[in-house]
């Protein structure tokens, strides 16, 4: 009978840290992603404000084309 609670516990030790390690290892990836998504959002920011730069040249340009046109 000590063998066998012993072995139970055994049992219950390994399965409390099988629990713990999934957990941590499900941690890492999730920093990772939020990391990577950060990132991304700053990628995406930059572009919108990149493309709104391109959007405003494309204009003046076009005004200043215009305006050559009628010089």
């Amino acid at each position: 009978e000590d063998k066998i609670a012993e072995a139970r516990s055994q049992i219950a030790e390994e399965e409390l840290r099988k629990q713990q390690l999934t957990e941590k290892a499900s941690e890492v990836p999730r920093e990772r992603i939020e990391a990577i998504a950060r990132e991304g959002i700053q990628h995406y920011s930059a572009y919108l404000q990149a493309n709104g730069e391109v959007d405003r040249l494309t204009n003046e340009n076009a005004i200043l084309q215009r305006k050559l046109e009628h010089t």
